[in-house]
């Protein structure tokens, strides 16, 4: 779409359904896109951080004159007892972040370099800051640390001291972790009970965590690869304890997240404070390593599921108990055990979670937290049952399909996971699957099929957008939400043209400052379902407003006209045969320019009333060649009920994203830490296996589009983590129909597969 045209009917253009290519696709391709580490400003310092190497202890002593001697090096910021700025100034002491932060979230309860005990490997005990980055790294290799280490938990066990059952997940959710309803079935016909372990998982974005921190007198501009500029310009501004309103937080792009960038961590505010202290601007970039230490990690689980079924399948029971680990200074929960309440029909359930600290950094939410952990054990466990009851696993599920969340006794506002096991079935060829493993053989490779469903919860935060129409024919609209690689932009524009009746290539969305409107964390994939609605209503007022200027205006054609036969399409009013232009109109305003804001929000009736969710369906078909013990996923089918889509393009991209992550999750990821001193030993990405793009397998996804209008006038719900959850599940599925190999503990390696097919536990 060209401009204005002159001519053409009165219809909106409809963008919305339409598979747009991505707005910001031209400037990432051709390396014109800012993230955080592509700032730079003159007088820029640069800065390196100190690490412990150890997992628990203290430090005894530390020598910085070295250091402090090479060439270029301004500052050696340490703990309170080991050495001042070589102008004899004390980096002022950060205070902790904000309790409310620390009981749900995983921020440190402890301020950077506050104290000399060290609580796990990869704690930040100094930090260096000189004028060029090499010069910085150089010195840091010259600060001499001496530390008497302690006993470390590093293993994790319930009977660890300090072991709890935390009441909720997420301040905002405040969903309980440990619920029980109903009574256990009498005599259950069957019941199957297995143990399930997930290992920590690192989330290793393309981009690692990058900042510049700028003061100009008492104001502070971070560029920080953050997802929620608002969240960190208000807890940096209480560690630093300046107000939130000279804090200004920049994130224009940000290059892969997956959880690593929900939360301001503590090298940023140690970085913002060391530029304030210097009086001029600093920069930090993580290593790769670091990265591992310094910006979460989803946690290591244990997980015992039960489930009891009668001899025709239905379900009597669920019983879902999860052990993960969290940090000696911080507070995370990976929450397993929630989609086992309601995802099936089941008249008892017992969910119970367990959190034991373990001296290794603060876990921290990753893409699809506590759902692709946990429905990797619930729907492993489903096809174990379906198999001991000789039923078809789709069948088990659509069996025990419920249109009630019976956890919470109301109905889901929109659940089609009936059509999409249905429909993926057909896609797939699943009624050509034999029962018994091992049956299929395909040039000299077994062949197996498994399936699991996906599921995730849709949720909305409150979010505003200001909006401006100007006499040059472009509409902005700003909010502080965020890139993250998933078109939000995009979507945003589509939205706003349908619903102000205006060209795509004039309307822009601005995103990724603190200072624009309102907008939730880029996470619990709520993006869309959050501030879409806001960008609709925004558009909506400005249409109102354009039609009412027109009507009140003895120069527009359509003077005295009641506002209802007015419409505005291609950036158009037309009433009739009566059109004008928009722009026309627009440059006789005052200003030249009309201007609105608008908020949006889920209601409280709506909340009270319905349980919002979206559901879905994986096939996977993979290969196992026993001679070389090579694994391969060859076919994937995925049906999704997401409510309507907005753009099956981008949508698309998100589901095989999605999917691709958990095949990294399934079959490779796996992070190793060194028994002694609790570092991890494949903190790169040489040894940190990950999947690319050209692992992916011959791919079919499908959305079944019923529009949630319960949820948001849009009838859209998020889409961004549901792609991930039950994929592992499927996979190892489809091992064992494959191989005979059962296993219940990713990743899904050819040595557990061996040790499963020869009968040995794995």
């Amino acid at each position: 779409m060209q401009g204005f045209p002159v001519g053409g009917a009165s219809q909106p253009s409809m963008a919305i359904g339409e598979p747009r290519q991505r707005t910001d696709g031209r400037v990432k391709v051709t390396g014109a896109a800012r993230y955080a580490g592509d700032f730079g400003v003159p007088g820029m310092a640069h800065a390196t951080l100190v690490q412990a190497p150890i997992a628990r202890g203290s430090i005894q002593s530390m020598e910085v004159e070295d250091a402090r001697s090479c060439p270029g090096v301004l500052a050696i910021y340490t703990g309170p007892d080991f050495g001042k700025a070589p102008d004899g100034q004390e980096l002022p002491a950060l205070r902790p972040a904000p309790e409310a932060l620390t009981a749900d979230f995983p921020a440190e309860r402890r301020a950077p370099l506050s104290d000399n005990v060290v609580h796990y490997a990869g704690q930040h005990v100094a930090l260096v800051v000189a004028e060029t980055l090499l010069a910085a790294q150089h010195a840091a290799a010259e600060v001499r640390v001496v530390y008497q280490m302690a006993p470390a938990a590093l293993t994790l066990a319930p009977d660890l001291p300090g072991a709890y059952r935390p009441e909720h997940f997420a301040t905002n959710f405040q969903e309980d972790l440990n619920t029980t309803r109903g009574e256990p079935p009498a005599a259950p016909h069957v019941t199957i009970r297995g143990e399930y372990r997930t290992p920590g998982v690192h989330h290793n974005p393309i981009e690692p965590s990058a900042s510049l921190a700028v003061w100009q007198g008492d104001e502070l501009t971070l560029y920080d690869s953050t997802r929620w500029v608002q969240g960190s310009q208000k807890v940096l501004a209480h560690m630093l304890g300046v107000p939130t309103a000279k804090v200004r937080v920049c994130a224009p792009f940000v290059g892969g997240a997956f959880g690593s960038k929900g939360f301001l961590w503590q090298h940023v505010a140690l970085l913002a404070q060391a530029a304030r202290a210097l009086g001029r601007p600093v920069k930090l970039v993580l290593t790769r390593p670091q990265m591992f230490t310094s910006t979460g990690h989803r946690p290591e689980t244990i997980q015992q599921v039960s489930l009891s079924a009668d001899a025709a399948g239905v379900l009597g029971g669920v019983e879902h108990e999860t052990l993960s680990e969290t940090s000696p200074v911080g507070h995370f929960v990976e929450p397993c055990g929630m989609t086992a309440r309601n995802l099936y029909r089941t008249p008892y359930a017992r969910i119970a979670h367990t959190v034991a600290p373990l001296n290794r950094a603060t876990p921290c939410f990753m893409r699809a937290p506590g759902e692709s952990s946990g429905m990797f054990a619930l729907e492993v466990a489903m096809d174990e049952l379906a198999e001991r009851l000789g039923l078809d696993p789709v069948a088990l599920r659509l069996h025990n399909d419920t249109e009630q969340d019976e956890q919470d006794e109301r109905p889901f506002s929109s659940r089609h996971l009936h059509a999409c096991l249905e429909r993926g079935a057909a896609l797939f060829g699943w009624d050509r699957r034999p029962a018994r493993p091992r049956s299929v053989e395909r040039g000299g490779k077994r062949v197996g099929w498994g399936m699991a469903t996906a599921a995730y919860p849709a949720r909305r935060s409150p979010a505003a957008v200001h909006a401006v129409l100007s006499a040059d024919g472009d509409a902005v609209f700003t909010a502080a939400t965020h890139e993250l690689g998933g078109g939000t932009a995009t979507v945003m524009e589509q939205v706003a043209a349908d619903a102000l009746g205006w060209p795509l290539d004039r309307v822009h969305f601005e995103l990724g400052a603190s200072a624009y409107p309102q907008a939730p964390v880029a996470g619990a994939s709520q993006t869309v379902a959050s501030v879409a609605p806001a960008v609709e209503a925004a558009a909506q007022q400005l249409r109102a407003a354009l039609i009412g200027c027109a009507v009140a205006d003895p120069r527009s054609p359509m003077f005295g006209l009641a506002p209802a036969t007015v419409t505005v399409a291609a950036g158009r009013l037309h009433a009739g045969e009566r059109v004008e232009d928009c722009r026309a109109l627009l440059r006789r305003l005052p200003g030249g320019a009309l201007a609105r804001d608008s908020r949006a929000e889920l209601g409280a009736g709506a909340k009270q009333n319905y349980t919002f969710h979206s559901f879905g369906a994986h096939f996977a078909e993979v290969t196992w060649d026993p001679d070389v013990a090579e694994l391969r996923v060859t076919r994937w089918v995925s049906v999704l009920d997401c409510g309507r889509v907005l753009n099956p393009r981008t949508a698309r991209s998100q589901i095989e994203g999605g999917v691709l992550f958990g095949l990294g999750m399934a079959l490779l990821e796996a992070t190793h830490y060194d028994p002694a001193t609790g570092r991890a030993v494949n903190d790169n990405l040489a040894e940190y296996h990950l999947p690319t793009c050209a692992d992916l397998p011959a791919f079919t996804v499908e959305f079944l589009e019923y529009p949630d209008l319960r949820f948001n006038p849009l009838g859209s719900r998020g889409i961004g983590e549901i792609g991930i959850t039950g994929v592992p599940a499927a996979l190892a599925n489809a091992v064992y129909h494959a191989t005979g190999a059962r296993i219940r503990e990713l990743p899904l390696t050819p040595d557990r597969i061996r040790a499963g097919e020869s009968g040995c536990p794995g």
